[in-house]
């Protein structure tokens, strides 16, 4: 069983992490977190996107389902790697 722990931290490896700052030290401090928050989210965001995108291409493709299997994985386990490696070497069509 997954803890909560755990997706709070699988959360915040795909959608970036959110800074709270009650009392920010100055304008800038606080305008730095929005700005962190929302280009880890957005980079997330686009992760998840290609990560979808390569996982379906893999299901559709014709190759055999052990091949299949092991490239969703990789893709699963290693959300930015397993998209540039499916992208270069993964199966086709």
């Amino acid at each position: 069983m997954i803890g909560s722990k755990s997706i709070s931290n699988i959360f915040c490896r795909v959608f970036g992490r959110i800074t709270v700052s009650t009392y920010p030290e100055n304008a800038y401090g606080e305008l730095r977190h929005m700005i962190d928050l929302q280009f880890n989210g957005l980079f997330g965001l686009l992760i998840l996107i290609a990560d979808i995108y390569a996982i379906v291409k893999t299901v559709q493709s014709n190759a055999e389902t052990l091949t299949k299997v092991l490239w969703i994985v990789v893709i699963l386990f290693l959300p930015l790697l397993g998209v540039i490696l499916w992208y270069f070497f993964g199966p086709r069509g």
